[in-house]
This record gives structure tokens, sequence and C-alpha cells, in this order.
């Protein structure tokens, strides 16, 4: 990942878990299998630094772009 270009705002990955677990939706940012971009806002909960999970059906088109592109912003 490329450096914040003013590091001095940069904040550490305990605050960004605070912010996470006090708010009550984030937006999910993937990838449509048609390389478009797709946000939305979902409760998510997390079992720790690196794993979150959301309810969803067994089919749809989050779970359509999590197969072919698992990498997501919150």
């Amino acid at each position: 990942m490329k450096a914040m270009r003013k590091a001095s705002r940069q904040k550490g990955s305990e605050w960004a878990l605070e912010v996470f677990d006090k708010a009550p939706y984030v937006t999910v940012s993937m990838t449509r299998t048609d390389g478009t971009p797709y946000g939305l806002p979902l409760s998510l909960v997390r079992k720790d630094q690196r794993i979150f999970y959301f309810h969803c059906a067994g089919e749809g088109e989050k779970l359509d772009c999590l197969k072919v592109n698992p990498v997501v912003s919150l």
C-alpha cells in the first residue's frame, strides 16, 4: 500500500477498529463481476482485525462480487 502523503494525520489500526465497533453501519466497497464499483451500507460484526461477518441471502450480488474478487474496503 502506498504511504499517506500527510503521515502526521495517519491513525493506527486500534483507532480504526474502535470507530468500526461504535458505528451502526459501514460502507462496504467491492468490485462487481463486470469490473464496476459496488458500495453499500451494511451492519457488520467482526471476529478480529481481519475477519468480518455480514448477513445476506445464499445468493446475490454481494456474493457474486466476492467470488470474483474477495478484496473489499470498509
